[in-house]
């Protein structure tokens, strides 16, 4: 055998026991030897030109790293793959996907999905921490954030990567500014009415969601906006008041840690109770998409209720469950 063995396992040792056959060339090793290595088991051919210097099944680390190695040295992770190592997912995807330039043309090789643009890549390393993730190059948050919008499958999707996003703090401009300049980006309108920063801005938008898919959809009374009336010598504001069922609604718009009421608003539940005998309800971005609307509805619907309301919602299309929750809460 002729070549410099040696160093050919440090470059694995550097590249998550992976070898190029460019690395392999670079240590005198012949191509036919590697292959005779992965015929017998000893190795392993991950993708073509691309092979693990030891049996066994790879880590997901250790896929991500071939696919970078196989589209060449320009490529970096993106979408998924990219979003868990900003973590954006908290589980690591199945596939791994690589974004590499327009120009650059790979077979398909096998649990990759390849991407091709004409803009920049923006390469960083990983936010996740940890040593096994060093190496892997991966596309820019902000970008990531967008490509997993374009891709994403529904509404209700596209919130969660937002929520995500901003608990890594991006910034809503940045995002909204980023997402203005994708002309052909699908769910544009959506992403940037979630994180509209005008006066109004995120609570105006989660009151028509919560109009339109939690009391419009399942029969609800409509409840009164923006309720100001004056409690102990100063004025309070209730998002949504049904009036004469005793019922109020408050819509958290806070994406980042959503749900946590603050003292004032404590306070102001408390006035409510006492001074009218009026119960509060707390709602949230995710309780105004299907599955989770239909439960608000439910509760919305036993709240108005035990208040004297006299109806009962209706389903908002097949599998809704208000039906079995109202059932639930008012038996």
């Amino acid at each position: 055998m002729k070549g410099d063995l040696s160093q050919l396992l440090d470059t694995a040792a550097g590249q998550h026991g992976l070898v190029t056959s460019n690395d392999i060339e670079a240590a005198g090793m012949a191509e036919c030897w590697v292959s005779r290595r992965a015929t017998s088991g000893m190795w392993q051919r991950v993708h073509r030109g691309v092979y693990a210097t030891s049996p066994g099944t790879l880590t997901w680390e250790q896929r991500a790293r071939a696919a970078l190695l196989y589209g060449g040295p320009r490529a970096v992770l993106s979408h998924r793959s990219a979003g868990y190592l900003h973590r954006l997912l908290a589980e690591p995807p199945d596939s791994i996907e690589i974004l590499v330039p327009y120009s650059v043309v790979l077979r398909a090789a096998p649990e990759v999905a390849i991407h091709r643009t004409r803009r920049s890549l923006g390469a960083v390393q990983p936010s996740r921490p940890g040593e096994h993730f060093r190496g892997l190059r991966c596309r820019e948050i902000v970008e990531t954030v967008l490509d997993m919008v374009d891709v994403a499958a529904t509404d209700r999707e596209v919130l969660s990567l937002v929520i995500a996003a901003f608990q890594q703090r991006i910034s809503h401009r940045l995002l909204a500014s980023r997402a203005g300049r994708r002309h052909n980006l699908h769910h544009r309108s959506h992403l940037l009415r979630i994180i509209a920063e005008t006066p109004d801005g995120v609570e105006s938008e989660l009151e028509r969601r919560y109009h339109d898919v939690v009391e419009r959809a399942h029969g609800l009374p409509t409840a009164v906006r923006q309720r100001r009336e004056k409690v102990r010598g100063r004025w309070i504001r209730s998002d949504c008041s049904y009036e004469g069922f005793g019922l109020l609604v408050e819509l958290d718009g806070e994406l980042a840690h959503p749900g946590r009421a603050t003292s004032a608003d404590v306070t102001r539940d408390n006035d409510s109770l006492v001074s009218r005998d009026e119960r509060t309800l707390r709602f949230r971005w995710p309780h105004t998409y299907v599955p989770e609307a239909c439960v608000a509805a439910a509760q919305v619907g036993g709240g108005l209720r035990r208040g004297g309301w006299t109806g009962a919602p209706r389903p908002c299309g097949p599998g809704c469950t208000v039906m079995e929750g109202f059932r639930l809460l008012t038996r």
